[in-house]
């Protein structure tokens, strides 16, 4: 709808929205973008065995990963006079795949909106 480079002004957005004959418009936009250090402790075993004869010490390292979280907010708004009829704020985790994470998005979105009586 809007091929230019530059994000369109809000009256274009709105007689673009009106134009295209919905009751509602969804946009939903990412807040902030964080990641999470995590650690698991690694462990230290003593010597196995009869009086331990057999083995030595054994060690594992600790694990360090991190985790990805996206913060994206959502608005629904009403054509007629462009307010707010919902919002709400969910974190998600990416998957391996876009895709899935857009369907686990899309999921969560629709179970939202249904709970709250707006679909």
């Amino acid at each position: 709808m809007f091929p230019e480079e530059v994000p369109p002004s809000p009256p274009v957005v709105e007689a673009a929205v009106r134009g295209a004959g919905v009751d509602c418009l969804l946009v939903s936009r990412i807040l902030r973008e964080t990641t999470d250090i995590r650690v698991t402790p690694g462990h230290a075993y003593g010597p196995a065995g009869f009086a331990g004869m057999w083995s030595g010490a054994y060690s594992a390292p600790p694990n360090v990963y991190t985790v990805q979280k996206v913060v994206i907010e959502t608005r629904l708004f009403s054509t007629n006079d462009f307010v707010v009829l919902w919002s709400g704020t969910s974190t998600t985790e990416p998957t391996s795949s876009m895709g899935k994470t857009i369907d686990q998005f899309g999921t969560l979105l629709t179970k939202a909106l249904s709970e709250a009586k707006v679909l």
